[in-house]
């Protein structure tokens, strides 16, 4: 699937979609001419796993918002605490002069002792301890505290709570994905035209879904709902020409 199929920008697409098929709606319905639907039609079902998805995203996205509010308001935004150390000054000397040269750097210890924090895991490498006895050992140790002062331990509520909202936005891609479904009747045709007029979850319409291990994105997605919008409004077109036909 191409994901550059025209010059319009995706949001400006998508914007001008839902408009489109609230426009189509009212006159899919007036096609039904009174009739109800015959049959089980596939795509109703396919719009209410839409729904359950769509809600289970939202509660777990309100979730780990909290959460991490909660988290944020706690940890120290300076970083983990590493301990106090020796205050260190740096002092340049030698001069410039029309020729560029690199100036001295010296080293000048004021006989302070300052503390010190860990915002990401070089400041740790960065910082063991004159005389450590241990540094592997003593840097080991800082990573765990850094873990819990980032809040991504394994098992930590806000890394749990990210990790289910993660699941269920997959599950939400999917379940939009699956809103491609052919309707068998002009009921259904009508039922998707409007449920997807109210939908404007504009991201949802372009993401992908990839294999779990492939971070990088290396290999082609198992879902990619780019264009997605398109698709669905032209397969209702053909449908709704078939089952009047």
């Amino acid at each position: 699937m191409s994901n550059n199929t025209t010059n319009l920008s995706r949001r400006k697409l998508l914007a001008s979609m839902p408009a489109a098929a609230a426009a189509m709606a009212p006159a899919a319905v007036s096609a039904l001419g009174g009739l109800s639907a015959e049959g089980d039609d596939p795509v109703f079902a396919a719009i209410e796993r839409h729904k359950e998805a769509f809600k289970a995203n939202k509660s777990a996205e309100e979730i780990s918002t909290r959460l991490y509010a909660e988290w944020d308001e706690q940890h120290d935004a300076r970083g983990m605490y590493l301990g106090e150390y020796p205050e260190i000054k740096y002092k340049f000397s030698g001069e410039f002069t029309g020729e560029a040269r690199i100036p001295e750097v010296h080293e000048v210890r004021t006989g302070r002792m300052v503390p010190r924090y860990a915002t990401c895991p070089a400041d740790i490498d960065n910082n063991v301890p004159d005389g450590c006895a241990d540094p592997e050992a003593w840097k080991e140790q800082k990573r765990l505290e850094f873990d819990e002062w980032s809040g991504c331990d394994e098992g930590s509520p806000k890394s749990v709570a990210y990790d289910a909202w993660t699941a269920a936005n997959r599950r939400l891609v999917a379940a939009t994905a699956e809103l491609n479904t052919r309707p068998t009747t002009l009921a259904g045709v009508a039922g998707l035209l409007r449920y997807i007029a109210e939908f404007h979850d504009d991201e949802i319409w372009t993401e992908c879904i990839y294999e779990e291990d492939d971070e990088d994105s290396e290999r082609p997605p198992l879902i990619d709902n780019d264009g997605l919008f398109k698709e669905i409004l032209e397969m209702l077109a053909e449908a709704t020409e078939s089952i009047r036909a």
